[in-house]
């Protein structure tokens, strides 16, 4: 018996893809101050590595988003974020749940993040 037949114990299971359960895609915003656009905080890489649960008092960086990438990448109760890419490959796959909405708050494309959907 491997590990997950054992974990699973005999359980009656569904099995399911990702992107069944949830939209994946890899937006974000990026690390950037451009004119024209609005200053918001933004939810970083860091920002997940070092949280399994995150607040709206979480993200610290200010940088600017064009309000189209503020709607889209807006961060809701429930959104989760997975670390998708890193120099040290231990550190990919770390995950952080938003706890509640965020104000004028953003999500980096190297964060990942997502209601009922993830970003990578």
């Amino acid at each position: 018996m491997n590990y997950l037949e054992k974990l699973l114990q005999g359980a009656p299971v569904e099995w399911k893809t990702l992107g069944e359960m949830c939209e994946i895609a890899n937006v974000g915003v990026d690390k950037k101050k451009k004119e024209n656009e609005r200053e918001v905080r933004l939810l970083n890489f860091v920002d997940v590595f070092n949280n399994q649960y995150i607040s709206n008092e979480t993200p610290t960086m200010v940088v600017t988003a064009s309000e189209q990438k503020i709607k889209d990448c807006d961060i809701k109760a429930g959104d989760v974020f997975i670390t998708p890419s890193s120099e040290i490959i231990d550190e990919i796959g770390f995950s952080a749940v938003a706890i509640e909405d965020f104000d004028n708050a953003v999500y980096s494309s190297g964060g990942g993040g997502g209601r009922n959907r993830f970003f990578t």
